[in-house]
């Protein structure tokens, strides 16, 4: 099928081939081929879409990892995001690594999403990583017609899912990363149930280890003064934590507290270097603990009081002074 000079060409490739109607333009002084079709009009259609847009032909053979991974160096804003978007690509996006990208359509990526089994924010995380990529794309001249990720459907953000347990895999690697300084300090959210500021403002003189609890408490007057047994998994990390700060249990600088902004930046990077399933934020422990009570049969009242829950029940009210030891013996039900 014979064009004018610099209008590329379309021609049938010998042999049985499934798609046998090659495109070939030139590229750098040589024809090359960009692309080939089962049936000749399909060609010719690309053809036309390729000369009224020109791309980089170099680039259209991109897979999406070659593509993801020339993007993402080039992305210098918050390190907490990126580390979540290599999480979600790496991690959750494995399936469509090999394609080339410049073929990938809405229901490629829809795929993705339904199939993933994972929360609302990770699936977020995918759908911004695909976004992205297009809008990238398209910047280095690939060819892409569309930005495809961008009406992918990841469902609707409901109470439900606001916060999400740690998942049994994702919580045995969690454990067996305990030297770690902020793994350390999730485990022992994980085991006690504590709220995010309880345990940053925790002072040493508040942790009893001898006696196996910690006194703590914020927000309501259920949750203050109250008494956190110490789950015998995190005993050790309490212990070592006790003998080298100075005021607080936790400090990285002595005799100073540890801020929010500074334990939410570290809970990030530290469980993102974990390649987990799922991507946590601080509240997921507390609720983490919540389900795992439950789960190994911890009584309620023992859950509610460690947890600082407020006490509707008028008989629960009346027996709220429940010895240490039998809260100690609850919390151990956790495995």
């Amino acid at each position: 099928m014979k064009r004018a000079n610099g209008m590329g060409s379309v021609y049938k490739l010998s042999g049985k081939r499934r798609k046998p109607y090659a495109v070939a333009v030139t590229v750098n002084g040589k024809q090359t081929v960009i692309n080939t079709f089962a049936k000749p009009r399909q060609a010719i259609e690309f053809l036309d879409s390729y000369l009224s847009n020109p791309y980089n032909v170099d680039n259209s053979k991109l897979t999406v990892l070659e593509l993801f991974e020339k993007w993402i160096p080039t992305y210098n804003k918050s390190q907490s995001s990126k580390n979540n978007y290599k999480t979600a690509f790496y991690v959750h996006s494995k399936s469509l690594h090999s394609r080339i990208f410049a073929t990938l359509r809405k229901q490629d990526i829809q795929n993705l999403i339904d199939e993933c089994n994972l929360s609302y924010t990770s699936k977020s995380y995918i759908k911004i990583v695909f976004t992205t990529l297009f809008k990238y794309a398209e910047e280095i001249e690939l060819g892409v017609k569309k930005n495809y990720a961008k009406d992918v459907y990841i469902g609707s953000k409901s109470e439900s899912n606001l916060h999400k347990n740690i998942s049994d895999k994702d919580l045995e690697a969690i454990n067996k990363n305990s030297n770690n300084y902020f793994i350390d300090i999730i485990l022992v959210y994980i085991y006690t149930g504590a709220r995010t500021n309880e345990l940053l403002t925790l002072k040493k003189e508040n942790v009893f280890l001898e006696d196996n609890y910690l006194k703590t408490g914020s927000k309501t007057k259920a949750g203050k003064d109250r008494i956190i047994p110490i789950h015998s998994k995190i005993k050790a990390i309490i212990k070592k934590h006790y003998k080298s700060n100075e005021t607080y249990l936790f400090e990285l600088t002595k005799g100073k507290r540890i801020s929010y902004k500074a334990f939410k930046k570290n809970f990030d990077k530290s469980l993102n270097n974990l390649d987990l399933e799922e991507i946590y934020i601080p509240y997921d422990t507390r609720h983490t603990f919540a389900t795992l009570a439950k789960l190994h049969g911890m009584d309620d009242l023992c859950r509610k009081l460690i947890m600082g829950h407020a006490i509707s029940d008028l008989t629960d009210n009346t027996y709220t002074h429940i010895p240490i030891q039998k809260l100690i013996e609850e919390v151990e039900k956790l495995k």
